[in-house]
């Protein structure tokens, strides 16, 4: 059975090419798809209304947003929903939007140059508990937790 998938992203050409690729896929089902983070509550909440509509699993969610931002928006759908996993789809490789994405509850956070074979890669494996990052997100979140302060900056004990 395939993975329920929601993308928000307000580019239209970005947003019709990751739907076509996407498309190509088996193992991923794109149940909505919205420009804005508004819209997508907007959609989100009439899928929850609708009975016997199945909720998306994960949210491809870009960081910046018109309106509500990526990272407001996943704070607010996993307060809301918090089954639902929500991976970050950005141009964005700064340590500040990253940490503020993982805080907000993001499951994972990859660049959009990402293949669309590596972005379903990480659909499913946030769906079965995972947590993808790019190899170059990992490469900054790995430096930032070896910083002299870094327990100290994500709230860590020194045993963590």
């Amino acid at each position: 059975m395939p993975v329920r998938l929601a993308l928000v992203e307000d580019r239209a050409d970005v947003r019709r090419l990751l739907t076509e690729r996407l498309g190509f896929f088996d193992d991923v089902e794109l149940v909505l798809v919205a420009p804005s983070a508004e819209l997508f509550f907007e959609h989100l909440a009439e899928l929850d209304a609708t009975e016997g509509a199945a909720l998306p699993e994960v949210v491809l969610m870009d960081i910046e947003l018109p309106g509500i931002d990526g990272i407001t928006a996943t704070m607010r759908l996993k307060g809301a929903h918090p089954a639902i996993e929500v991976l970050m789809l950005t141009v964005f490789e700064d340590e500040e939007r990253i940490f503020a994405a993982v805080k907000a509850g993001a499951s994972g956070y990859l660049l959009k140059d990402a293949s669309a074979g590596r972005i379903v890669g990480a659909v499913l494996e946030v769906a079965h508990g995972g947590a993808p990052v790019s190899p170059l997100v990992a490469k900054k979140l790995l430096g930032y937790v070896r910083g002299d302060d870094a327990g100290e900056d994500l709230g860590l004990t020194n045993r963590e």
